[in-house]
């Protein structure tokens, strides 16, 4: 089992809190073929999910939760089902700085 997330200890990270990623074993459930999409209905219903958006050639879902559930209380359940590679938090990610190597990046508008 493959966490995206290097520490699950997330409480000085940020991530949406309705909003989990999903990556399916292709073996289970395959997002770019025929039946993908149903089967990975049928998963999301079954854990009380919705999918929101998906990477089909990645075999990826953003899914939200139940409002009665956790971020992390989902993440952990899902972990050990056999559909699933891997889960994490949504994350939020921010840019802190840009340095580029451009020579006449301070000419630019």
């Amino acid at each position: 089992m493959h966490v995206f997330a290097q520490d699950l200890s997330v409480s000085s990270q940020r991530y949406v809190s309705n909003e989990v990623i999903v990556k399916f074993k292709p073996s289970k459930i395959n997002l770019e073929k025929n039946g993908g999409m149903k089967s990975m209905q049928s998963f999301a219903v079954d854990q009380s999910l919705v999918s929101e958006s998906i990477i089909s050639d990645q075999n990826i879902s953003v899914m939200k939760i139940d409002d009665n559930q956790s971020v992390m209380e989902v993440v952990h359940d899902l972990q050990n089902n056999p559909t699933v590679v891997s889960v994490q938090p949504n994350f939020i990610y921010t840019l802190q700085s840009v340095s580029p190597n451009d020579t006449y990046f301070p000419n630019q508008r």
